[in-house]
């Protein structure tokens, strides 16, 4: 079975989930990674492009769709 970029994203998303389970939700940095990473999935589920600009600047309104 392929994996494409999008399926290693989502797979890489559960992994997060179940880690949050275990304790680490709380950490500031992991909250951060696991925020980035569901912004991309979204993203490329909207058809955005690897690489197209979905912030402007650091804490700009997100263009996700």
């Amino acid at each position: 079975m392929a994996t494409t970029v999008l399926d290693a994203l989502r797979n890489a998303q559960v992994n997060f989930e179940t880690i949050s389970k275990m304790g680490l939700k709380g950490n500031p940095i992991f909250a951060i990674a696991f925020d980035q990473l569901s912004n991309a999935v979204t993203a490329l589920e909207n058809g955005k492009k690897r690489d197209d600009v979905i912030q402007e600047a650091m804490f700009g309104n997100l263009k996700l769709d």
